[in-house]
């Protein structure tokens, strides 16, 4: 099985699923999505269920090897261990990923040997894989429905469905030249059935922008988002502690003389403080009252590592105008390796990239109350990519989402620029506007509309002011959820029963 001609195919479908991924930010060369379309072609040229098993497999490795190289950068920094663990990890994830979509092509063949078309069987589940590991696996990065977010039009679609229904649009958009070629003639009529709604919910993305309602600034409430852009490998040197807290204070004070305001927020990144709370509590009160003046509502947020009976917590603390602690949230979702060793028990001896000590779930909640009808969610690293996390702790109060991170870890790679467009696609799904902030980059200010009010770029240390504004009353997606995925999986599937047995009375007239 495994021949000359069998290894050639494995190189094109990878190579077409790494190709693919340059449709994506920050490059955005969306003609490079037809390598996608021809790798799914490719994949289903055999009618070998096996063949097409493991031709999914490369697609699919190809895919996430080239679209999440990045990881292997935060190997680079720690010791010659994790150097030499780093070729297993860049690659070994890449496979397991790929196995999912492998399994999606697999019994997209199989089940299309019994009814329905493969192609279509594809559009219900390889979403359904990205749904899995999104939701279950919680690893939703790099998902296709990503290149969405490239056109400010586009992007309103996550507003109606959200990022997982987007997969869907997308693979049936790739699908169909490949309907087309097969079925020619025979399939404008029940195609229509899935055309005429993708249509729809492009033109109500369209109308949406282009009517979009006016969103009122409030003016007396600023925020100012702190970029230190200071080096993961300098991060930590005790040596550097007080040059670079003299940075963010440097940087929360640019250009404040400039803004009149009754309430004001500064926010930086995720372990600005590179100390431990509360053991350099001294440290850190000094700090706070160097920065806040008790004479202005003026509240600081950051990030720090906090300890707690012996438990060790990737936190972040608010201060209010009185040097006192409003609000100390814990991180919930943990990265795996790089805070906790999910296979502590296999692989005791390899700590985590983060800390020689695997971090703690934290309980709390993300929320902060600022008065009766405004709240605010805090969410640290990669707990923006889980729209399901927001959910739980969304409320109609709240007005703003603050994402804190340390992308430093990734250096001058994609990962910050697909950090950065989760962020874009919370803000549209939940017509949130949505702050993050970032040790380099990339950090921004994004409306409800997904449109980046302002940016800062990646490596640049800056600050920004900037003037908060409404949310929208509601989206569509917000008000309905992840149902609507499970939805639209039930409306491909009975089209897919629909152009089968339209396909057969065809043939058999």
């Amino acid at each position: 099985m495994f021949n000359k001609q069998s290894f050639i195919n494995q190189i094109i479908c990878i190579f077409c699923g790494g190709l693919s991924t340059f449709s994506l930010e920050p490059y955005g060369y969306l003609p490079f999505i037809g390598f996608f379309s021809f790798g799914v072609f490719f994949v289903f040229k055999s009618d070998n269920s096996l063949k097409v098993f493991f031709r999914g497999i490369s697609f699919g490795f190809g895919w996430f090897f080239s679209g999440l190289y990045w990881i292997g950068s935060a190997f680079l920094i720690k010791s010659w261990l994790f150097q030499i663990i780093l070729p297993f990890a860049v690659v070994l994830l890449p496979i397991f990923l790929g196995f999912l979509w492998g399994c999606a092509f697999y019994l997209s063949s199989k089940l299309s040997k019994i009814i329905g078309n493969k192609f279509v069987w594809l559009t219900i589940l390889l979403p359904l894989s990205e749904f899995f590991r999104g939701y279950f696996l919680n690893f939703p990065w790099l998902m296709p429905a990503s290149i969405f977010t490239s056109n400010i039009y586009t992007l309103q679609s996550f507003s109606f469905v959200g990022v997982y229904s987007m997969n869907i649009v997308l693979i049936f958009l790739i699908i169909l030249p490949l309907l087309v070629k097969s079925y020619k003639g025979l399939l404008f009529r029940t195609t229509i059935f899935m055309i005429l709604p993708i249509l729809t919910l492009f033109l109500l993305s369209v109308n949406r922008l282009i009517y979009k309602v006016e969103i009122k600034s409030k003016n007396d409430f600023l925020i100012t988002i702190v970029q230190p852009n200071i080096a993961q490998k300098v991060k930590w040197d005790r040596s550097l502690f007080k040059i670079h807290l003299e940075k963010l204070i440097k940087l929360s004070r640019y250009e404040s003389e400039k803004f009149t305001y009754k309430k004001r927020l500064i926010v930086w990144p995720e372990t600005a403080f590179a100390g431990v709370y509360p053991r350099d509590e001294k440290i850190l009160m000094d700090l706070v009252k160097k920065l806040i003046n008790k004479n202005r509502d003026l509240s600081l947020f950051l990030g720090l590592i906090r300890k707690h009976d012996g438990k060790i917590y990737n936190s972040g603390i608010l201060f209010d105008k009185y040097h006192k602690i409003k609000k100390v949230y814990d991180k919930n979702f943990l990265v795996p390796f790089g805070e906790y060793n999910p296979l502590r028990f296999f692989l005791n001896f390899i700590p985590t990239l983060a800390s020689d000590m695997d971090f703690n779930v934290g309980k709390t909640n993300p929320n902060i109350m600022l008065n009766q009808s405004l709240d605010m969610m805090f969410l640290i690293c990669y707990e923006i990519i889980f729209n399901n996390y927001i959910f739980k702790n969304l409320s109609d109060k709240t007005f703003l989402i603050i994402n804190i991170t340390n992308d430093a870890w990734f250096g001058n790679t994609i990962g910050p620029y697909q950090h950065f467009d989760f962020a874009k696609i919370r803000a549209v799904e939940f017509g949130i506007p949505v702050i993050r902030v970032a040790n380099t980059g990339v950090s921004g200010f994004i409306d409800p509309y997904g449109e980046v009010v302002e940016k800062l770029e990646l490596n640049k240390e800056a600050s920004k002011t900037i003037k908060l504004v409404d949310k929208l009353d509601n989206t569509f997606f917000k008000t309905y959820g992840n149902s609507i995925f499970i939805f639209i999986i039930f409306y491909v599937f009975i089209f897919n029963i629909i152009l089968s047995k339209t396909i057969n009375r065809k043939r058999f007239l």
